[in-house]
């Protein structure tokens, strides 16, 4: 029996232990299905799209800048399908107003590319850190439009296009972004859905970006025990 017993604690050691090496391992695992975009950096800008149906036919799209860490330069454009909707208006916000943001006066340039492209530079050797609506564009769904999914989205070249200043040096960063998904039957406008910051069809889900790892870790630990959520900031039993 002494021997069972020794037999059944020693097992039980081994299944501990077993146990934490899981957690570890799930951790960094954990950590990279969330931040996969870019939340990886010490410090990020987030731009985020958030479309809204005002008419069978136009469509409007808010530019917000939600969070700022510093922006002394940035190339950026938004892109969508020009075949099937066409950009009649560009109304300019407050956020990142030091770096003088600028886009194609003539939008006619913009509908044959389906591109609007949006520079800003500082003039004075300071980053911006503000937040806000950078701007509202709005879109006009077109008489001849097939229907199907269309996006509508923020594009740049990673490591290039958006710089801050750091000392007497100019190094590139990386933004988290989404994407706004329109839906036409009939060729008049349907649904229009934000995408969160992974293109999944949710509301925005930028705020997850400091809480995810907690919650992916916790889960994939927690799992090998016991189901759980969190409910009202508590992790409890299922």
């Amino acid at each position: 029996k002494n021997t069972e017993k020794l037999g059944g604690r020693a097992m039980k050691k081994i299944m501990v232990m077993v146990l934490m090496i899981c957690m570890l391992l799930a951790v960094p695992f954990a950590t990279s299905s969330v931040l996969s975009v870019d939340a990886a950096e010490s410090k990020n800008t987030v731009i985020l799209l958030e479309g809204a149906k005002q008419n069978e036919k136009e469509i409007t799209v808010d530019v917000n800048v939600k969070e700022n860490s510093g922006v002394f330069s940035m190339y950026l454009e938004i892109q969508y399908d020009e075949t099937v909707m066409e950009l009649t208006k560009v109304d300019r916000g407050t956020a990142l107003e030091s770096l003088t943001p600028d886009w194609t006066g003539d939008l006619s340039v913009a509908n044959s590319e389906g591109k609007l492209k949006i520079t800003g530079v500082g003039t004075e050797p300071i980053n911006d850190y503000s937040t806000g609506k950078l701007m509202t564009l709005t879109f006009k769904v077109k008489d001849n439009a097939e229907d199907g999914s269309y996006s509508i989205k923020l594009a740049y070249e990673k490591n290039k296009d958006v710089t801050y200043l750091q000392g007497n040096k100019f190094p590139t960063k990386n933004i988290i972004t989404n994407g706004v998904k329109i839906t036409l039957k009939g060729s008049v406008v349907d649904q229009v859905v934000t995408e969160d910051i992974n293109g999944n069809n949710s509301t925005l889900k930028w705020a997850l970006i400091g809480t995810g790892i907690g919650i992916v870790v916790i889960g994939a630990v927690v799992a090998a025990v016991v189901v759980t959520k969190k409910k009202k900031g508590k992790w409890v039993k299922l």
